[in-house]
């Protein structure tokens, strides 16, 4: 099975960025994450099952969109807290009105 390798800067991708990236190839890989050094760490994938897995740049490159995503749920965390009470709020003063 072939095993691929990613290299990335731990000042750029997160830690939840990195779980985002880990849970979505968890049942169809192996993950190893090793640190490098202080700035660089590295995670290897290797296929549960013969497959192929995507390339090495589109793993990159999504490992970029899961820290996106991840910082962006953050970002909105607020917002959404928001909008969430905003909701529980009209489904109480609908109960309190029958």
């Amino acid at each position: 099975m072939n095993t691929i390798q990613l290299k990335f800067d731990k000042r750029i991708i997160g830690k939840n960025g990195l779980l985002l990236f880990t849970q979505r190839h968890i049942f169809d890989c192996f993950i190893e994450i090793e640190n490098v050094d202080d700035e660089i760490a590295e995670i290897k994938l290797t296929p549960k099952q013969d497959g192929n897995l995507p390339s090495s740049q589109e793993l990159n490159n999504e490992l970029l969109e899961c820290e996106f995503l991840s910082s962006r749920y953050e970002q909105t965390k607020e917002l959404r807290e928001a909008i969430i009470n905003q909701i529980l709020s009209i489904n109480k003063s609908d109960v309190t009105v029958q």
